[in-house]
């Protein structure tokens, strides 16, 4: 089976089955494979210590089924950080209802002194929507002496 490029409507496979995206190095519209959004958060506080996951940033998202990133540059701000992780949600705050570590919630290495920065990723998790939801980046952290903060990007790419 070979796909077919067309300038105008995107890319045409068997049975004219059309794939609308972009031919060139603009974005795609919206609805269309390709589309990107993204939210860049920071510098913000962590949530509250304790281990509860908190909100860093949002995005909302029409359906269809997107390659959604978070990523989290984290500054320890002078505390001691005893648990550090990142998670992308489609549930607010505290919610951990959709949590599957390794996929959409990972452990990120603590800062080894008080003075130290880290840094965390979840790659392209995949998010099947129905209809226009909010995802979320979250943080949980347990930490003490100070507040760590952090600078947070939250992005998806329509995949189809």
């Amino acid at each position: 089976m070979s796909l077919i490029l067309d300038g105008t409507a995107g890319v045409t496979g068997p049975a004219t089955k059309v794939i609308v995206g972009t031919t060139t190095n603009d974005s795609a519209t919206a609805g269309y494979v390709g589309e990107y959004v993204e939210s860049v958060v920071g510098p913000i506080n962590y949530p509250t210590s304790g281990g509860t996951p908190g909100n860093m940033a949002t995005i909302s998202l029409t359906a269809g089924d997107w390659d959604v990133t978070f990523f989290a540059y984290m500054s320890s701000n002078g505390a001691t950080i005893t648990t550090n992780l990142i998670m992308i949600s489609l549930y607010s705050g505290a919610n951990q209802t959709d949590r599957v570590y390794g996929s959409n919630w990972t452990y990120v290495p603590n800062p080894t002194a008080a003075t130290s920065d880290g840094f965390g990723v979840i790659p392209a998790y995949r998010v099947s929507l129905s209809g226009t939801s909010t995802v979320y980046g979250k943080i949980a952290a347990a930490y003490t002496v100070a507040t760590p903060y952090t600078y947070c990007r939250l992005s998806a790419r329509r995949v189809r």
